[in-house]
Order: structure tokens, then C-alpha cells, then sequence
């Protein structure tokens, strides 16, 4: 005897934002330990057993400490708009989408180079 069952339906639509929030959170942990923390590490030793204040004045009286910082922030940047292309270009969802079970799509169909980086962009 065959059974005529229907198949496994899927809803494709926007996600519920608590679950994309809690996605974006993990990936920002993730990006925490993987890019920002080896980072933070080069900007600490600038900064060793200095207050505020005292902070404050060395990045206005030295451009060198600005540009030191400028570079590492700049290069962070990039290093976390790479992390959600990749993934969302390779798999077509970040670690924290796969935990979460949600998926990266175009309007239409398959999300374009373009349409990842115009998602990204906005973490420079």
C-alpha cells in the first residue's frame, strides 16, 4: 500500500528578527575571537597603563599612533566584511545563519556578488 503524503514544505520569507538578531549576535562572537581580539592586541600595547586622558592627548599630539590605528581598524573592517562573504557566498548563510537556520537569498533567486557586498558594506 502506497501512501500519497504531501512533501516537506519550506516558507521562504523574511525571519523573525529575534532569530537574526541572535544569528548576528554569534557572529560577532565569532568575529570577536577570529579577527577583532589578535587586533585588539597590536592597539593594546599603544596604550599600556594609560588613563583616558592620558590616551586622549597621545593620539592628538601623535599622528603615528592615528595612522597605526586607522590602518588596524581599516584592515578589521575588511577582514569582517570577508567573513560574512565568504560564508554567505560559499554556504549561503554565516556561522551564526547555520546555527540559527536561516539562508542568504537574492530577490528572485541566489543572492549576486553584488547583492552580498550591498548586504556587508555597511561594517567599514
Amino acid at each position: 500500500m502506497k501512501l500519497n503524503l504531501p512533501g516537506e514544505s519550506e516558507f521562504t520569507g523574511r525571519a523573525l528578527l529575534w532569530k537574526r538578531t541572535l544569528a548576528f549576535a554569534i557572529d560577532l562572537l565569532v568575529l570577536n575571537f577570529l579577527v577583532l581580539a589578535p587586533f585588539g592586541s597590536l592597539l593594546t600595547g599603544l596604550f599600556d597603563g594609560k588613563d583616558f586622558l592620558e590616551i586622549y592627548k597621545s593620539i592628538n599630539t601623535t599622528p603615528e599612533i592615528v595612522d597605526k590605528i586607522s590602518i588596524v581598524s581599516l584592515f578589521a573592517s575588511f577582514m569582517v566584511i570577508f567573513y560574512f562573504l565568504l560564508f554567505e557566498i560559499k554556504f549561503g548563510q554565516s556561522i551564526g545563519k547555520k546555527l540559527m537556520n536561516l539562508y542568504v537569498k537574492g530577490i528572485e533567486k541566489d543572492a549576486t556578488l553584488w547583492q552580498h557586498i550591498a548586504r556587508n558594506i555597511v561594517f567599514i
